[in-house]
């Protein structure tokens, strides 16, 4: 337990320990049970080797993983927790106490944060915490922190946010907060200036993402999140995300919240809108969700920052498709043309070109993720005519990314054809230092992709003076200007003669690079943070936006179910919008595929009904694996005594429950909470009690009554989805 832990802790790691040969057996026999994935047998093996040496930190965490694959979180994080001691706040075991804490029940937490207020590293307290009351931007973090628990470097999007967010501190460091939402904590809070800018300095002079120094720093932000107070937004303040949030699942739920108590201005930045505009080269689950997001965003962002025009006017047309009107002047672009090279970069020698059996100027470089969209197959099919025409004299296509998704083809064409084998050579996990190696030598770039939101490899290319080869589609002329070579997308034609001009013809190369030496002018960083500073300055002196105030009750209408489930749709259609937008405050976890479960003390919901008389609510409510005693009782006007049904609920049954409208409402809006808690008196937190399928309002005439009935009963309830009726295909 936690507890004992605790009094351990000034026990030390012993320096040059000898590992005897029984703990040496054990410890290769929990190796083999796990390689085997038998977690079981690994825990007990690794356990034995802890009794006989426990100060092995590194088999700790060996030892907490197995309990973790068991579903044993408890035990898991005792494990971990002596990993910190033995090994003096192992970095290893620190990550992995924050990655599991949000997974545990609150009085495990509780002991957790008590062990881990001790390991803070010095010098990383929040010194700067008296903020100025004239603070109007808030930049939300939130991706960074993760990117930052996994990656050290940043790059492009990481970039933009590091040296923006460093701009406006160096500007008017007591103006600027810093905050993100985590897993765990459920609230805004608020990330230390002194400990940003540390992180961000580290980040950039190493990309070893495993150093000591790194990852304690890494591992002070996370421990200072989950000590410090919710954030309370300045009155009025401007919150500025340049990142991404899908993967943060109840973001516009704290949008609201901030919104809501203290009149705040929501600023998405939308680097593009991949998943809308061209889904087929995107796999299903990643469409779900960006279109989830998209839907919160136009529901609730009083501006917009967009890296091109034609991200411009993509999310022009996509609000429109959604049903919502854009004026030009809620959109700001800021292009991304900066320099990528990073400073501090080790400047590697030609010859270290040797170890992927590569020369200087003997390969056309394709920096990209692999995936369809990108134009792999149509190099692919270039290279493939090049050869017939030119035999080994073909440059190497060098292709350096990870693999995305709907690459399959791809590979299996290289697999199945012996000349693509020794033509074409994939890298990935490339280091800075060795992707300016390959950029400094290459014959030039290759870029033909089918659509981009910026085109970051292009604005590379051109950075360390190297011609490149690209698609005339979205914004890839803008990114390239006067200094990119265009072809028709999708054409084979023109990109292997565009490949076997730049490759053949030395002279039409040679006068590529000197365009781009005489006239290619990259950003500096400082000028693209000055844009989007300047922008969230001007931002914070309008009026909020009216469409949306926080917590303003959203209408529902009569005769309309609207489903708490996560979105399935891979399409957008006219008035698409989310019934989550109806849950209030933070007692709700994200909406899965049956529902929405609650949090203590109980999620709310608020809406508008119809003022006409005689409506009834029927909510759909389900249980988890407890038997439950459940409470509906309706919130808003204190005057009134507040009106309450309870019951009980056996594990996983599923109930309407049935509420008069007229009598439930206060001052025309109708604000529920719903609560779940266990039978047997266990005081257990965790949202996995009650849950909210959706709410269906219905008047009392026979017609309404019998047609809302026949639809539950037969489970159709989906021919009256609010969002989808009256909607032409």
């Amino acid at each position: 337990m936690i507890s004992k832990i605790k009094s351990r802790l000034k026990i030390k790691k012993t320096a040059g320990i000898r590992i005897s040969i029984p703990v040496f057996q054990l410890i290769s026999r929990g190796n083999g049970f796990r390689d085997s994935q038998n977690w079981k047998e690994a825990a007990e093996a690794y356990g034995k080797a802890l009794q006989l040496e426990p100060s092995l930190a590194h088999i700790w965490v060996q030892l907490g993983h197995m309990r973790k694959e068991q579903g044993d979180l408890t035990g898991a994080s005792c494990a971990y927790a002596e990993a910190v001691i033995v090994g003096e706040g192992d970095s290893d075991a620190l990550a992995w106490l924050h990655r599991l804490f949000s997974h545990l029940p609150p009085a495990r937490r509780r002991d957790i944060l008590s062990f881990l207020k001790r390991t803070i590293p010095e010098g990383f307290s929040d010194e700067d915490s008296i903020q100025s009351a004239e603070s109007t931007v808030v930049f939300d973090i939130s991706d960074l922190v993760s990117y930052f628990g996994h990656a050290r470097l940043p790059t492009g999007i990481q970039r933009v946010q590091i040296e923006t967010i460093l701009g406006a501190i160096r500007d008017n460091g007591a103006a600027v907060q810093i905050c993100c939402a985590i897993e765990g904590r459920e609230r805004w809070l608020r990330v230390p200036n002194r400990l940003f800018v540390k992180l961000c300095e580290m980040a950039v002079v190493s990309g070893d993402s495993r150093s000591r120094d790194w990852l304690d720093t890494v591992n002070a932000l996370h421990l200072t999140l989950m000590f410090s107070e919710p954030l309370i937004f300045p009155e009025g303040a401007v919150l500025i995300n340049l990142g991404t949030s899908w993967w943060l699942r109840n973001y516009f739920l704290y949008v609201r919240e901030a919104k809501s108590k203290s009149n705040i201005k929501y600023v998405p930045f939308v680097h593009d809108l991949i998943p809308i505009m061209t889904p087929e080269h995107c796999i299903r689950k990643l469409t779900q969700d960006f279109i989830e997001w998209i839907i919160g965003v136009f529901a609730h962002a009083d501006a917009f920052l967009v890296n091109s025009e034609s991200t411009k006017k993509d999310l022009i047309l996509v609000a429109a498709r959604l049903g919502y009107t854009l004026r030009e002047d809620q959109i700001t672009v800021v292009p991304l043309g900066a320099d990528f090279r990073k400073p501090g970069v080790d400047d590697l020698s030609r010859g270290d070109l040797e170890k992927w059996h590569l020369a200087p100027e003997s390969y056309v470089l394709f920096v990209s993720t692999i995936e369809s969209r990108k134009g792999h197959d149509l190099a692919l099919a270039a290279w493939e005519r090049l050869y017939a025409k030119y035999g080994s004299r073909v440059p190497r296509l060098v292709c350096v990314g990870n693999r995305g998704w709907k690459n399959e083809a791809f590979f299996r064409k290289i697999e199945n054809d012996d000349r693509l084998k020794q033509q074409v050579l994939i890298l990935h996990g490339i280091s800075d230092s060795e992707m300016s190696l390959l950029y400094r030598n290459c014959l030039f770039s290759l870029y033909p992709s089918r659509y981009e939101g910026w085109g970051l490899p292009i604005t590379e290319s051109l950075c360390y003076g190297k011609a490149v080869i690209t698609s005339d589609n979205s914004s890839l002329p803008e990114a390239g200007g006067e200094f990119a070579i265009y072809i028709k997308t999708d054409s084979v034609e023109e990109l292997e003669k565009a490949v076997e001009k730049m490759a053949f013809d030395k002279a039409a190369r040679i006068a590529a690079e000197e365009k781009v030496a005489r006239g290619f002018r990259p950003m500096t960083w400082r000028d693209i943070a000055y844009r989007i500073n300047d922008a969230a300055r001007q931002i914070a002196m309008r009026p909020a936006s009216t469409r949306f105030d926080g917590y303003a009750a959203v209408p529902a209408r009569c005769g309309a179910w609207y489903p708490l489930i996560a979105n399935h749709d891979i399409t957008i259609w006219n008035n698409m919008a989310s019934a989550e937008i109806f849950r209030r405050g933070l007692g709700w976890s994200w909406p899965d595929n049956r529902g929405c479960w609650t949090r203590a003390p109980g999620g709310d919901l608020l809406m508008a009904p119809p003022i006409q008389a005689g409506i009834r609510l029927w909510l759909a409510a389900r249980a988890g694996k407890h038997d439950v005693n459940w409470t509906v009782t309706n919130l808003g006007d204190m005057a009134t005594p507040p009106m309450c049904l309870s019951g009980i609920m056996a594990p996983h049954e599923r109930r309407w429950i049935p509420l008069d409208v007229d009598a439930w409402r206060r001052n025309e809006i109708l604000t529920l909470r719903v609560h779940g808690a266990r039978r047997d008196g266990v005081l257990d937190e965790t949202p996995d009690l009650i849950a909210v399928d959706g709410f269906f309002l219905c008047d009392q005439t026979e017609e309404g009554r019998m047609a809302f009935l026949e639809a539950a009963s037969l489970g159709c309830l989906d021919q009256f989805y609010a969002y989808r009726m009256g909607e032409i295909a």
